[in-house]
């Protein structure tokens, strides 16, 4: 997946960098994907995928991620700005935009905010609404979750210690990250493809786990 990858860093017009990473040809339809947490542009590819469909895949680190640069006290509407001055950098008219898990809110705010520019949005498993009553205690989730918005500095002390581990040993780490998942998942989870797509990009985090 890394070893078919274009990848490129634009910087945006406050001088930050926001990085990318892309598949399939370049004149092919382009496709804008925000990943979920911790997941970067490196996560999941599709070389010969977007070749045979002719998608021009483009996976964006949102700030703090992976080769973004942080953005304090960013907002999700922030996000569309970041994204329109990418498009304008690869020379982007009109493209789709997808969400997986919690990049869902991302790419909805990418329809907000530049919808004259977008041809289609897609959510995948998207998360919901985190502020309503009870949906964060129904997700597998939810301990980090509530971590996260009560003392973010300690998510970022654990999101730094299974970094480490990640780098070090990426078996043990995808052990960890797996055990929150239901059995019927993790028997469709390929261990080589988590190894070598989570792992990485949580291991080059930046931001305060505070944000996502």
């Amino acid at each position: 997946m890394i070893a078919d990858a274009r990848a490129g860093v634009t910087r945006l017009r406050d001088g930050r960098a926001l990085a990318y990473a892309e598949w399939g040809p370049v004149e092919g339809r382009p496709l804008l994907h925000f990943d979920g947490v911790p997941d970067g542009r490196f996560s999941w590819g599709g070389g010969s995928a977007c070749r045979e469909h002719g998608v021009r895949l483009i996976a964006v680190d949102r700030p703090g991620i992976g080769g973004s640069d942080p953005k304090p006290g960013r907002s999700l509407a922030d996000w569309a700005v970041d994204v329109g001055g990418l498009a304008d950098e690869l020379d982007l008219d009109r493209f789709t935009v997808s969400g997986w898990s919690a990049g869902g809110a991302y790419a909805l705010a990418c329809a907000h905010g530049l919808q004259p520019r977008i041809d289609a949005v897609a959510l995948v498993s998207g998360v919901g609404r985190l502020d309503l009553s009870g949906f964060v205690e129904q997700m597998s989730t939810a301990a980090a979750w509530k971590l996260a918005a009560r003392a973010p500095s300690a998510m970022t002390l654990a999101y730094s210690a299974l970094s480490r581990l990640a780098r070090r040993s990426p078996g043990a780490a995808r052990k960890v990250l797996l055990s929150g998942i239901p059995q019927a998942d993790r028997a469709v989870i390929d261990a080589r493809m988590w190894e070598s797509a989570s792992c990485p990009p949580m291991s080059r985090r930046r931001e305060p786990a505070g944000g996502a």
